[in-house]
């Protein structure tokens, strides 16, 4: 059961409070692989799931609604957004996902050495309170598979 602890103003003391039941706040994670040049199709079909959004490098610039931009895309990107229970933790997300990508290590490495990026995205809402810790085994397998840790709060917007 876990227990709050709010601060007794204006002394700074520390005062318990009755035990709340803690419901993580949603959040959503996906994994992005920027690349220079590699084709997104071959990314889809190495690392074995659907990509949310993807494109090559070269390839004339789009707003998200599909209106044309000036400039070509400077480098390959590719993203897969994983399924997150809405009482997941941050931890058991992140280990769900990671377990999706067990397999694919020396894809990954691959992509590395030939100048591309792993990294896998933790979005928050900025209108609640989250936290976690990530333990060392989570880490280590982030650390394994050379994917780097990317955190974003995206904060209420008012209207």
């Amino acid at each position: 059961m876990a227990m709050s602890v709010a601060i007794d103003r204006p002394r700074g003391r520390f005062r318990s409070t009755k035990p709340n039941v803690v419901r993580p706040a949603p959040l959503s994670m996906r994994l992005l692989l920027i690349h220079p040049n590699a084709d997104p199709s071959d990314i889809t079909r190495e690392i074995g799931l659907a990509p949310l959004r993807a494109w090559r490098c070269g390839e004339t610039r789009f707003t998200p609604k599909g209106t044309p931009l000036e400039g070509v895309r400077r480098d390959t990107r590719w993203s897969h957004g994983f399924e997150v229970d809405k009482n997941a933790t941050i931890e058991t997300a992140m280990a769900s996902a990671l377990d999706k990508l067990a397999g694919k290590r020396r894809f990954l490495a691959s992509l590395r050495e030939t100048g591309g990026t792993a990294e896998l995205i933790i979005s928050l809402p900025g209108d609640t309170h989250q936290g976690a810790s990530i333990s060392v085994q989570l880490l280590k397998a982030l650390a394994d598979l050379g994917i780097s840790l990317g955190i974003e709060v995206f904060p209420k917007t008012n209207g």
